[in-house]
């Protein structure tokens, strides 16, 4: 019994090490092929938990065996919180740089400059014929 307990665990884990390796990168594609990563790690822990919850007929000292490597999960899953939040953060800051709000003074021009961005110039085409 307990090696399918170690088993949903340590399947969770490597979905959550390859979540983490493409953070490392954070594109839009690599966060968003990441969800698959998190979602299996999700069916793996809700497995584990529906195995665990009953106390009654768990084998003695799989509490024991099974710590080390929930302990490792949690560590896996801080690292993966950590680098989707600084991703976010990133993704947050170029989006009110390329768009800044009202009042902002975050927009640069082509010349470096920063400033609020003036109304953009509308160019005209006249086609005769």
């Amino acid at each position: 019994m307990a090696t399918q307990e170690l088993d949903s665990i340590r399947k969770a884990r490597r979905s959550l090490d390859k979540l983490r390796t493409k953070l490392t990168r954070p594109t839009l594609e690599s966060l968003d092929s990441g969800a698959s990563d998190v979602l299996l790690a999700v069916e793996c822990l809700q497995t584990l938990e529906s195995r665990l919850r009953p106390r009654a007929g768990r084998p003695r000292g799989i509490d024991q065996l099974l710590a080390p490597e929930i302990r490792a999960l949690r560590h896996e899953l801080n690292q993966a919180t950590e680098l989707l939040e600084a991703a976010a953060r990133f993704y947050q800051g170029w989006g009110r740089l390329m768009n800044p709000g009202e009042g902002e003074v975050t927009a640069y021009d082509a010349f470096g400059r920063t400033g609020v961005p003036g109304p953009v110039p509308i160019s005209k085409v006249v086609l005769r014929g």
